[in-house]
């Protein structure tokens, strides 16, 4: 699971790099990953998804976040 979720991150950085082209809008939501994937954890546990849901959305869920970011960032 660590290293799917440590890929997962990878090719997020990875395509924000790619179509955003800015090194600022890519380091700025890296740090937010970790965040949101604990957050997703914490709050899908205490509705008692199964560790398999658990997991799908909280990837999901970071993944939306993290891009929602950079739209943000881009933007501003």
């Amino acid at each position: 699971m660590y290293k799917t979720l440590v890929e997962a991150g990878i090719l997020v950085l990875l395509v924000i790099m790619v179509f955003l082209q800015d090194w600022r809008a890519t380091l700025i939501p890296a740090p937010t990953m970790p965040v949101t994937i604990v957050n997703a954890f914490a709050a899908m546990a205490a509705l008692g998804f199964s560790i398999n849901l658990l997991t799908l959305f909280a990837v999901m869920l970071s993944i939306g976040i993290v891009v929602d970011d950079v739209t943000v960032v881009a933007e501003a």
